[in-house]
C-alpha cells in the first residue's frame, strides 16, 4: 500500500501518515498481512534480492515484480488531493491489475490531520468490507496543545496487581519546556562519523514535552482513534501508565504527535533541548552516565529493574531546558530521515534532515544501553519508519507561538 511520491511536501506527508492509519485498519482483519513498499524493499534487501529486479520502486512495473516476489496479489493505492480548506483522500484496491468489484472509496474532509486520520480510517474499513468502529474527531487539540503548554494536570489511572489490589497512580499529564531561539553547537569533534563535524545551528523558539510521552497519553489517543494499540509492553493501567510508551514505529509517533496537536522535533531541535547552548556532552553536564542521572544498563537493564521506568524518575538527570529523560530510559524518534554524512552539508538555520531516506533518525539511547557514548546528547541511531521495538519510544515538539 502507498501514496505516490511525487506529490508535494505537504501532500507528502500526509500521505505517509495516512497509509500509516490504513495500514493499521487492515491489520485487524485476521484474513491480510498489510505490508508498506517500505517493508518489502527492506526484506528483499536483506535477502539480496532487490538488485536482481534492477527496477526502482517509483516504477510501476518495479511494484508488481516486488509484490509478485512475496506473493501479495492485492494492492492498495491512495491520493490525497489538497483543496485548500479540504482534502479529498481516495483509495483503491486492486488485484493484480485489476480494480476489485467496489474497491474504490473517496470522501471529502478538512484539513486538519485527525479529520483526516478519521476519513482514510473509515474508506479502509468499508474497503475490505469490515466493521469497525471509528472515532469522529471530538475537536479537542489533545494534552498539551493551545491553551496547556507548559503547565502540568493530574488524573488518577486505577488498576488490579496481581495480587488482586487495587493499584492507584497519579498520571503524569503532559507538559512542555520552552526552548529560546538561537544559536547552538550541533554534533561532535570527537564521536561517530555520523556525529561530526561540529557545526553551529540557529533554531527557532519552539516548545518540547517534558517527558517521554507514557502509556497513559498513548492510551487516550488509541481510544479515539481506534487505532491498533502497540503490541508489545502494552500496560496502560494502574502502575505502568506513567512508563513511555514503546513498540511504536515512527509513522504512530508521528499520527500521536499530529493528533496532540503537535509534531516530532527535528534531530536539532532534539539536541538543543537534550545539550543546551553550552554544548554538554551528557543533559546535566559533562559527568558520565550513572543510574542516579539515566535508566541505562548499569546493574542490570533499567538500573537493575529490567525495563523503562516512570518518566521523570531521574531528576538529576534533566536538561539545561528542564527536559527529562533525554539520556536512557528509551530511544526517540525524531522527524528527520537519517543520512550518516548529512552534517557536512546541513543547513545553518532551522534543518529539517534530507528530503528523503530510508532510515528515520532516533536520539538518547535507552534502558538497555550500558556504554556512556550511547547516552551522550550527540550520539545518532535510526531505524526504519515502519519498525517497532521495546526500546523505541518519542516526545513532541510545536513551534513556539
Amino acid at each position: 500500500m502507498g501514496f505516490p511520491d511525487k506529490s508535494e511536501t505537504r501532500t507528502q506527508v500526509m500521505g505517509q501518515a495516512l497509509a500509516s492509519d490504513i495500514q493499521n485498519i487492515i491489520a485487524r482483519n485476521p484474513k491480510y498481512i498489510p505490508m508498506t513498499f517500505e517493508n518489502l524493499e527492506s526484506q528483499l534487501r536483506k535477502e539480496r534480492q532487490l538488485q536482481k529486479l534492477q527496477c526502482v520502486r517509483s516504477d510501476q512495473k518495479c511494484i508488481l515484480q516486488i509484490l509478485d516476489n512475496f506473493g501479495c496479489n492485492e494492492r492498495v493505492f491512495g491520493v490525497v488531493r489538497d483543496l485548500g480548506d479540504q482534502v479529498q483522500i481516495s483509495l483503491t484496491r486492486v488485484e493484480g491489475s485489476d480494480v476489485v468489484a467496489g474497491g474504490a472509496r473517496s470522501d471529502y474532509t478538512s484539513n486538519d490531520l485527525r479529520s483526516m486520520s478519521t476519513t482514510a480510517q473509515r474508506l479502509a474499513a468499508e474497503l475490505f468490507g469490515m466493521s469497525i468502529s471509528v472515532s469522529e474527531p471530538s475537536g479537542k487539540t489533545g494534552s498539551g496543545a493551545a491553551g496547556k503548554a507548559g503547565g502540568a494536570s493530574g488524573g488518577a489511572s486505577t488498576g488490579t496487581g496481581s495480587s488482586g489490589s487495587t493499584i492507584k497512580v497519579q498520571v503524569i499529564e503532559a507538559e512542555e519546556v520552552l526552548v529560546s531561539a538561537g544559536e547552538f553547537v550541533m554534533g561532535s569533534s570527537g564521536g561517530e562519523r555520523m556525529e561530526r563535524p561540529r557545526h553551529e545551528i540557529d533554531l527557532a523558539p519552539y516548545n518540547i514535552d517534558k517527558y517521554e510521552v507514557t502509556q497513559a497519553r498513548y492510551a487516550r489517543f488509541v481510544k479515539e482513534t481506534s487505532r491498533v494499540p502497540p503490541s508489545c509492553h502494552w500496560e496502560p493501567d494502574a502502575k505502568y501508565a506513567n512508563h513511555p510508551v514503546v513498540c511504536v514505529s515512527w509513522y504512530d509517533a508521528d499520527a500521536f504527535c499530529r493528533w496532540d496537536g503537535k509534531r516530532l522535533p527535528t534531530e536539532a531541535e532534539w539536541e538543543k533541548a537534550a545539550r543546551g547552548v553550552t554544548a554538554y556532552t551528557y543533559p546535566w553536564g559533562e559527568t558520565p552516565a550513572s543510574c542516579q542521572t539515566a535508566v541505562m544498563d548499569s546493574g542490570g537493564p533499567g538500573c537493575g529493574s529490567g525495563f523503562a521506568q516512570a518518566v521523570g524518575s531521574r531528576t538529576a538527570g534533566a536538561s539545561p531546558y528542564g527536559a527529562m529523560d533525554m539520556a536512557g530510559n528509551v530511544w526517540e524518534w525524531v522527524f528527520d530521515w537519517f543520512e550518516e554524512d548529512y552534517y557536512g552539508s546541513s543547513d545553518d538555520e532551522n534543518p529539517t534532515g534530507p528530503d528523503s531516506g530510508k532510515l528515520k533518525v532516533a536520539r538518547g539511547g535507552s534502558w538497555a544501553d550500558n556504554l556512556s557514548n550511547y547516552l551522550t546528547t550527540t550520539k545518532r541511531n535510526r531505524k526504519a519508519p515502519s519498525d517497532v521495538s521495546p526500546y523505541y519510544g518519542f516526545r513532541c515538539a510545536r513551534s513556539a507561538r
